[in-house]
């Protein structure tokens, strides 16, 4: 039996997911949301996600899937592309029934620290999160290494947060 793994997932265009070890708490995997192009628009590739989902469901690496909770906002553009595609997201860890939950940015946020204060804004966090990572996960520290790699870091946080909450159920 391979040892148990959980997934997280931030499910913008520009997120990622990331597979970390319940037991060494290791990162063993990235996978950036796969991405295509549609009359110069970038939409999720659902084919590209569905294999991938499908290959880690295979091999029963995923234990459980931490998916980080998102609302829409009144007014902003992509909102409905948005919550298309974290819907994509949810219906392939159905079909290839991995258990899922959704945690609140600020839920997983909070466990490292990371909160805006004052005049911070949204960037400044983001590089945090990249920098949490880089620390916590030095041997795929080149993962998070530029700002587009923000996705990538959070996703990563996630499924750190995940592994920790299952690791002390289990105990």
């Amino acid at each position: 039996m391979t040892a148990p793994y959980i997934l997280g997932i931030d499910p913008g265009l520009t997120g990622a997911l990331a597979v970390v070890e319940i037991a060494t708490q290791r990162l063993v995997e990235v996978k950036r949301m796969p991405v295509t192009v549609i009359k110069k628009q970038n939409h999720l590739n659902g084919a590209d996600l569905a294999t991938w989902l499908s290959l880690q469901a295979n091999l029963q690496m995923i234990h459980f899937a931490y998916i980080e909770a998102v609302h829409s906002r009144p007014r902003q553009a992509g909102q409905f592309n948005f919550g298309l595609n974290t819907g994509i997201v949810h219906g392939m860890l159905y079909a290839n029934f991995i258990p899922f939950t959704l945690v609140q940015p600020q839920t997983w946020k909070a466990a490292y620290g990371i909160k805006r204060v004052g005049d911070e804004v949204k960037a400044d966090k983001k590089t945090e999160a990249r920098e949490i990572a880089a620390r916590l996960f030095p041997e795929m520290a080149h993962e998070f290494k530029r700002v587009k790699d923000d996705g990538v870091a959070e996703a990563a946080l996630i499924a750190l947060y995940g592994a920790n909450l299952l690791s002390q159920e289990v105990l």
